[in-house]
């Protein structure tokens, strides 16, 4: 009996994470920044308040901030249990949480020297 709860659970786990992927692709615009839990304006942290994330099947990648775009990699997994959106650009890795994620809205968070930085994007 418990092999075939721990093959249902297996089982499981392997389906949300292929249907968070699948979610994943896509374009999405920052819609709130948060530096510890206090809202801050998109435009005074990125220059612009026009920034998006498209995310290809391929697992490609592409920032827009304003009029500056950066290609890169990105992959999904799980590390100690916390999903994990690790973004590549050029040599430069940078591992976000994923705090919220379905297939309209998606909030990812970082430490940056010593501060917690939020993101909530919306799916277009």
């Amino acid at each position: 009996m418990r092999k075939y709860i721990l093959i249902v659970c297996l089982s499981l786990a392997g389906i949300f994470k292929a249907q968070t992927s699948k979610e994943l692709i896509g374009k999405w615009q920052l819609v709130e920044t948060q530096i510890n839990s206090q809202p801050k304006d998109i435009k005074s942290i990125f220059g612009s308040d026009t920034v998006f994330q498209d995310f290809m099947q391929n697992s490609s990648f592409e920032a827009t901030i304003g009029k500056k775009r950066n290609k890169g990699k990105w992959e999904l997994t799980k590390e100690n249990n916390v999903q994990i959106l690790s973004i590549t650009v050029g040599k430069n890795i940078t591992k976000f949480n994923v705090d919220y994620f379905d297939e309209n809205k998606r909030t990812i968070s970082f430490i940056n020297n010593g501060n917690n930085i939020s993101l909530t994007y919306k799916k277009i």
